[in-house]
């Protein structure tokens, strides 16, 4: 389901991006007869797809929650001890401000190295396993988007044009970041569900599903 969800919000990323494409066309075209309402006309598919976006990650983010949530119940049955971020932090982590850029990743790279089949069941030395170059892009690629603003009007005449293009060129290049990062994201999870299938078939239990 959160890979089919991760999809959609890629998906979604594209369309945007194409919205923010055609509205860089515009602002490229010389302000002459009929550029108001092709202006007003590439806004309002942006603002659109803004919305679309918006909703789309709504209903993605408590499904990725609840995901972390139980592959980290799923690490606890696999006798993955001492914890350094247990399933508490799977949820909690994402709700402050601040450290929920770095806490999310920290619980992704640690149930990384809990499913490291090569480890035995209650080995503690799972705790320096190598991190994942995988969960390490998709988390970097997910930030970017969210220091980038969402781009400027194209029907705000009075605005420096380069700098409404510059606006909108980096809003760009964001949601293709955005897109990378739902590809990545879906590999995460695909790969850290076979890893821990692959312990619970070593090591017997994972009942947390």
């Amino acid at each position: 389901m959160v890979v089919v969800q991760l999809g959609i919000a890629g998906a979604a990323a594209l369309l945007r991006a194409f919205a923010l494409g055609n509205r860089l066309l515009v602002l490229d075209d010389p302000p002459v007869s009929g550029f108001a309402a092709r202006a007003r006309g590439a806004d309002s598919f942006a603002d659109a797809t803004d919305i679309v976006l918006a909703v789309v990650v709504l209903v993605l983010a408590p499904c990725f929650i609840v995901w972390l949530w139980r592959a980290a119940k799923n690490q606890q049955a696999l006798g993955r001890e001492p914890e350094r971020l247990g399933s508490g932090w799977a949820v909690g982590g994402w709700f402050i401000p601040l450290a929920n850029f770095v806490i999310p990743v920290l619980v992704v790279q640690d149930l990384w190295r809990g499913s490291d089949v090569a480890i035995a069941a209650r080995d503690p030395r799972w705790r320096i396993a190598d991190r994942s170059w995988l969960v390490g892009w998709w988390w970097g690629l997910f930030l970017v988007p969210l220091f980038v603003g969402s781009g400027a009007d194209a029907d705000r005449f009075g605005q420096d044009l380069a700098e409404a293009r510059g606006a909108n060129f980096l809003a760009l290049i964001a949601m293709i970041l955005l897109f990378a990062s739902t590809v990545l994201g879906s590999l995460v999870v695909r790969r850290l569900g076979m890893r821990q299938e692959g312990c619970r078939a070593a090591f017997g239990g994972l009942d947390a599903g």
